[in-house]
């Protein structure tokens, strides 16, 4: 029976045997956890060490490590809150949530409505979306911030959870084009469980907003990432590499063969397809193939079928999929 397609882990990374190496050399230097707080003078050196190749690697000023996405997302919500007027879009994350989801029906209403507020003049303006959509697969078309004329500070903050280390040039997510935008502040939130396979996320932008965090209540009191997997993911960077290329080969493959490529939604690079046939998941799970089948965020949101390939997936796998779509 082949791996099942399905899954955040799309580099394949929490199974490698070379990875599951290092993470048992990064347990025995530092334990199997650490529950102290970062504040500590005896905090393992891992954690700096491993923020400062994120921001390095990523192109930012600055970069926090936290013990998930959701928890960073959260984090930097609560610093922002006290300085900006934070707009949430729709589709963005939980992680980006304060009491409720967004209120806006669609990406074009939200768009039209920070266009407007961003030329009204008023305290710093916080965008908060996503950037790609795993379920529905698809990316958020960023282009609006183009036509800000803005008449007061924005703050751009993008739950890139199902880019980073994946999309964009080396995996470096959406980072670097965000910050290339000008007058906008960038800031990503970032699980580092997907493409990372690392139980952890990270806060990447300005140095200001990461001091923010940094000297927060939430932070000193929150235990952090475990140091184990941080050592596992600064040693593995070459691995990192080698299993998206044997992905993007994985893509190919799949495409170049997929015989109706409508009956599917997908866009460059990332590693689900949707089924838009409703016919297709029960052909697969007669013949022993398992797909993503989830209602997400809420057990009341519509289930959505996918099948997500990783860089785990043999091309038999991937040929047998073929053959029944």
């Amino acid at each position: 029976m082949p791996r099942p397609f399905s899954g955040t882990a799309y580099l394949g990374i929490p199974f490698l045997p070379e990875f599951q190496a290092l993470v048992w050399e990064g347990i025995q230097l530092y334990g199997a956890h650490y529950g102290g707080s970062r504040r500590s003078k005896l905090a393992p050196p891992v954690f700096e060490e491993t923020e400062n190749y994120l921001a390095s690697y990523a192109g930012a000023e600055s970069a926090l490590v936290l013990s998930s996405g959701t928890l960073a997302g959260q984090l930097l919500l609560k610093v922002l809150h006290l300085e900006t007027q934070l707009e949430l879009a729709p589709g963005a994350h939980p992680a980006l949530w304060e009491e409720q989801g967004p209120d806006s029906a669609s990406w074009e209403e939200w768009t039209a409505r920070v266009v407007s507020l961003s030329r009204q003049p008023g305290p710093p303006l916080a965008l908060l979306c996503n950037s790609v959509d795993p379920l529905g697969v698809f990316p958020y078309d960023l282009s609006f911030l183009e036509r800000l004329q803005p008449e007061r500070r924005i703050v751009l903050v993008v739950d890139d959870s199902h880019g980073f280390l994946l999309l964009g040039q080396d995996g470096k997510g959406c980072y670097p084009s965000i910050a290339s935008l000008p007058g906008i502040e960038p800031l990503v939130v970032s699980s580092l469980g997907k493409a990372g396979g690392i139980p952890a996320g990270t806060v990447l932008g300005p140095e200001y907003w990461i001091e923010k965090i940094r000297k927060s209540p939430f932070f000193g009191g929150a235990s952090p990432a475990p140091p184990a997997y941080l050592y596992a993911f600064l040693k593995a960077r070459e691995l990192y590499q080698a299993q998206r290329l044997k992905l993007e080969d994985n893509l190919d493959f799949f495409i170049q063969r997929l015989p109706y490529p409508s009956r599917f939604r997908f866009f460059p690079g990332f590693p689900a397809f949707l089924c838009l046939g409703p016919e297709i998941p029960s052909l697969l799970e007669k013949r022993g193939i398992r797909i993503s089948s989830l209602s997400y965020p809420t057990p009341n949101d519509p289930l959505t079928h996918r099948i997500v390939i990783t860089s785990l997936h043999t091309k038999e796998d991937l040929e047998r999929v073929l053959e029944e779509v």
